[in-house]
């Protein structure tokens, strides 16, 4: 894995359930809960899932749903790599949620 890629094999996600403590968030979804970054950096949570992964598969070009904090399609996400490198510098983990 690369710096700026998310962890989502399965051993790091069934982990989730193996971590025993720590504080998990679920970020993605409300234009306003602030910055990915300031969530995995901030010290106040062990996990943040990131959600959605919407559109994958059959051919297609993987797509994220993050409702207002930026438009894959217009290339405005570039923060999100930023966020997940400082995600391993405060050794928290960043989990990305797969919907159909």
């Amino acid at each position: 894995m690369q710096g700026g890629e998310l962890d989502t094999s399965p051993l790091a996600l069934a982990s989730v359930s193996d971590a025993g403590g720590g504080i998990a968030t679920y970020w993605g979804q409300n234009g306003g809960e602030g910055r990915l970054y300031e969530a995995c950096t901030m010290g106040n949570y062990a996990h943040v899932n990131i959600a959605f992964l919407n559109v994958f598969g059959s051919g297609r070009t993987p797509l994220l749903n993050l409702a207002g904090h930026c438009d894959p399609s217009a290339g405005t996400c570039t923060g999100i790599a930023t966020a997940s490198a400082g995600a391993k510098a405060w050794a928290s983990r960043g989990y990305l949620n797969v919907v159909e």
